[in-house]
């Protein structure tokens, strides 16, 4: 007798999971990552990293993306001394896109760097970040601008 019941059970469980399985998903995501070093005479470089995220809507002409795009500066000895990062959302059709969003940010990781100044700001295609770092007498400005093609690739 209880195996009959358990049976049954089982039964209608699986019956509503299959039913409840069987939704339509009518938006799709794309995640792409991209990572560059650059070199500077003096043995400092920078780490150029582009993290992206595309919602690609069936419905709509129109889809949408964003991303992120952060420049690491090392010293010489390969100390991490700051990263500054742009924020960007983006709407694109395959033949225009547009920067909706924009935000920079900044993260100060060795002794004596500071952030004098931080700005964001969207032009067009483009997410544009604009920063000042200190050590000492030395400033570095750290200009890093996410673009956003037609069809939705940032770099």
């Amino acid at each position: 007798m209880s195996k009959k019941i358990i049976s049954f059970l089982l039964c209608v469980i699986m019956a509503s999971t299959m039913f409840g399985m069987s939704v339509s998903a009518s938006n799709s995501q794309d995640v792409a990552y991209e990572r560059n070093v650059i070199v500077n005479d003096d043995g400092s470089y920078y780490v150029v990293e582009i993290s992206s995220v595309r919602t690609l809507t069936q419905q709509r002409a129109s889809a949408t993306t964003s991303g992120t795009k952060k420049v690491s500066h090392y010293s010489g000895t390969g100390t991490l001394n700051w990263e500054h990062s742009i924020s960007g959302s983006f709407t694109y059709t395959g033949t225009l896109a547009t920067c909706t969003t924009a935000s920079s940010s900044y993260t100060i990781y060795a002794t004596g760097w500071s952030c004098t100044s931080n700005s964001s700001s969207k032009s067009g295609a483009n997410a544009i970040g604009n920063a000042s770092f200190r050590q000492l007498i030395l400033t570095t400005n750290s200009t890093v601008t996410l673009t956003c093609s037609a069809n939705g690739v940032l770099s």
